[in-house]
């Protein structure tokens, strides 16, 4: 049986965070390392620019919340307050929660109110829960204080906090409801069709940062010898939607397609060309660089080819999900084709760590494809089985697929009960699963329907 095996950001969980928790990780790295110090440095000396940051794109979050007022991610964020306020033991959480939501509910109802004109209990109720979510030094509060300026004033603190407190459940609920990490990308990344300069030099400073953070924390998980999912997977061609090269290490270089763009690549934005980073060019992974760190690669081999003055830029080949695939290099057509031809003339397509995401439409529509058919397996190993079976329910049009049950069943090589539908089998499991370290068995080359 011909196998491709695909693997989304759950493969790499435990060594590089999930999407919702990449943007704190990196701030918190390029504030707190001396790699990441460095490079932001770097990076602002060669974009001839100091103020923008992480904290600006929570900032915009904030303003944009307060200007459209989406009535289905206010529903979203009150409704999401409401599970989480009886689960909170520690009162400042709570109060947090509570400020929320109070904001949120509140929102419709802020145009030309003042604090002045706000009646005087519900003025109180409102600095004292500003207070008790210990925000009181972090937004202005006066009389003349128009409620849209005060309730901006503290979303941006809430959302600013998350970068220092990226495991607080309330901020991270917040947080995850309100930013949109891949939209805010795209919107810079315009910049580079419209003109705008600005937007070209945030998506440069944003994009270099992350890819510092994952390059260095790809070397050190190298240079510790720690167990990682690939260790573990057999000699089957793959197609991985992560940036990092770890696949590429264990697996082989040309075993492995990267369908979003690998870090040892980059993109001349003057000619749309997809370049070999110089320190890479001999070796198939970033965690096989030897004796430098990733600010030594960005100084040698990056910064030189920045010139904003020159509208000259180079990006990484880092392709963010988005929903629009946004041609950034030619080369990424041939990727994208080899890719699909991949999974097209395999009988059996193995997914690990991937939740198909709705920014990834386009490789999602590649596997459902091959949904609801005989000729070609599909099993999916994710930990969240509710939302598999529910996101297969509501995507796959084959008919007998829509009017079939999701039934328990076992699988040769797993220990763990799975559920099958048509083709699709769905495994409730997690790359430690994969690597031995739950005790649960889950052995890849034996893996059998």
């Amino acid at each position: 049986m011909k196998t491709t095996i695909v693997f989304g950001a759950g493969s790499d969980a435990g060594t590089f965070p999930m999407t919702n928790h990449l943007a704190a990780a990196v701030y918190r790295f390029m504030q707190d390392t001396d790699t990441g110090r460095r490079a932001d440095s770097m990076l602002r000396k060669a974009l001839s620019f100091r103020t923008f940051s992480y904290a600006s794109l929570l900032d915009d979050a904030a303003r944009k919340f307060m200007r459209r007022r989406d009535p289905s991610v206010t529903g979203r964020l009150i409704s999401r307050m409401d599970a989480l306020i009886p689960s909170l033991t520690d009162e400042k959480d709570a109060a947090k929660a509570t400020f929320i939501r109070t904001l949120t509910e509140d929102a419709a109802s802020l145009p030309g109110k003042t604090m002045e004109k706000t009646d005087l209990s519900s003025r109180k109720d409102l600095v004292n829960l500003l207070e008790n979510a210990g925000l009181g030094k972090m937004v202005t509060v006066c009389p003349e204080t128009s409620l849209h300026d005060f309730y901006t004033q503290s979303l941006r603190a809430l959302l600013r906090s998350y970068l220092d407190e990226p495991e607080n459940r309330v901020l991270h609920t917040m947080s995850k409801t309100l930013v949109n990490l891949d939209s805010m990308l795209l919107d810079l990344f315009l910049g580079f069709y419209d003109g705008s300069r600005a937007d070209r030099r945030r998506y440069t400073y944003l994009m270099w940062t992350m890819w510092t953070f994952f390059v260095q924390k790809e070397m050190e998980l190298c240079a510790e010898n720690r167990d990682c999912i690939y260790r573990h997977i057999p000699d089957w061609p793959a197609v991985t939607l992560n940036y990092t090269t770890l696949a590429d290490l264990f697996m082989g270089r040309d075993n492995v397609i990267h369908f979003h763009g690998s870090v040892t690549k980059a993109i001349d934005c003057s000619t749309r060309d997809e370049i070999d980073i110089g320190s890479f060019r001999n070796i198939c992974s970033a965690g096989k660089c030897t004796g430098k760190t990733a600010a030594d690669i960005l100084e040698s081999d990056i910064i030189p080819m920045i010139s904003p003055r020159e509208d000259r830029y180079l990006i990484p080949s880092m392709m963010p999900p988005f929903r629009i695939k946004p041609v950034i290099a030619s080369d990424l057509i041939g990727t994208w084709h080899s890719a699909m031809e991949r999974l097209d003339t395999a009988d059996r397509i193995i997914v690990v760590g991937y939740s198909f995401n709705h920014s990834d439409a386009h490789f999602n529509d590649a596997i459902l494809r091959w949904s609801g058919r005989d000729d070609k397996k599909i099993i999916v190993i994710n930990p969240d089985l509710r939302s598999m079976k529910e996101f297969f329910d509501g995507s796959v049009r084959n008919p007998s697929f829509k009017n079939g049950n999701w039934l328990k069943t076992s699988v040769k090589g797993c220990s763990i009960e799975c559920e099958r539908k048509g083709n699709i089998t769905i495994i409730p499991g997690t790359s430690a699963d994969i690597c031995g370290k739950t005790g649960r068995l889950l052995e890849l080359e034996k893996l059998d329907d």
